[in-house]
């Protein structure tokens, strides 16, 4: 069963073709029933693509800094993204290798632009940095102000809404995939890295202790 249709939007991506590249994947996300996913980037009018989006489709890569993001030339979030968030778009972390800027997240959170889906982007080309794994993309979070339980939610049941599978996955309940996370909570000083080699103490750590996949340690 197809999760949703994701599209790439971004000058190194689409070219001088501006929001065609939507346009179309809008078309087969119809055809399919499901969300979209849009990739954001430098070259293409964010308020372009909101315009364009529906209600329950994503934005991908929302703290990006490359340009054309979230926060305008005086460091406010664009109306554009309000406007999206009250009429249900889907706002996702999507660190990736360079899509989170520290600078971008902080401004962003402490307007209260909170981001609904935590998600890593994790790939062979950050895996061994500055992504590595979900529990520190997580506990870069808290140290931006989220509290645990906030981010244990964006990264399970908030997630699952997204791709229309809350009813099989992102919670514990009777019936569905048993699948958990036992995470410790370290103290400390912690150093994190965003996408553009910017550094940050942090005084906790998740660390993954434990993973169940379907039942099985």
């Amino acid at each position: 069963m197809t999760v949703g249709v994701k599209v790439r939007q971004g000058k190194m991506q689409v070219g001088d073709n501006g929001v065609e590249p939507l346009k179309l994947a809008i078309e087969a996300a119809e055809c399919a029933e499901t969300p979209i996913m849009c990739h954001i980037g430098a070259g293409v009018p964010l308020p372009d693509i909101l315009r364009l989006l529906r209600p329950g489709d994503v934005i991908t890569h929302c703290f990006q800094g490359n340009g054309d993001n979230i926060i305008d030339e005086k460091g406010r979030v664009i109306p554009e993204a309000w406007k999206a968030r009250e009429d249900g778009i889907i706002f996702d972390v999507g660190h990736g290798a360079g899509s989170f800027r520290y600078e971008i997240a902080q401004r962003a959170m402490e307007q209260g632009f909170i981001s609904d889906v935590i998600s890593t982007d994790l790939h062979t080309g950050n895996i061994n940095g500055p992504v590595y794994d979900l529990p520190t993309v997580l506990s870069k979070l808290m140290h931006l102000g989220l509290s645990l339980e906030e981010v244990i939610e964006k990264a399970t049941i908030s997630a699952a809404k997204a791709i229309q599978r809350e009813e099989q996955l992102g919670h514990l309940k009777v019936g569905t995939v048993a699948d958990v996370a036992v995470f410790e909570v370290l103290d400390g000083e912690f150093e994190f890295f965003d996408t553009h080699d910017t550094k940050f103490i942090g005084n906790k750590k998740l660390k993954a202790a434990l993973t169940i996949r379907e039942g099985k340690i």
